[in-house]
């Protein structure tokens, strides 16, 4: 939330960009690897952005949905 205040203090228009938080693949590995778990690393749903931007009184004016493909995906996966 930090991050967002700062970028809006500074700049009247903020592009945002989270690759992963419908990603149900990316929520299992999060909930299981102890990695994730010990440096609180996670990705975020779009209501928790969205949140922290009207929580310093802005909007969200666009979105774009985009899926991608993770980088240990096989390859026909990451080609096509």
């Amino acid at each position: 939330m930090l991050a967002v205040a700062e970028a809006l203090r500074v700049a009247p228009c903020v592009f945002i960009i989270e690759p992963n938080g419908w990603n149900p693949g990316l929520k299992c590995i999060e909930m299981l690897s102890s990695y994730h778990r010990e440096h609180n690393e996670r990705s975020l749903f779009s209501s928790q952005i969205d949140a922290w931007i009207h929580s310093q009184k802005a909007v969200v004016v666009w979105r774009k949905w985009a899926g991608f493909v993770p980088f240990f995906a096989r390859h026909y996966l990451r080609s096509a």
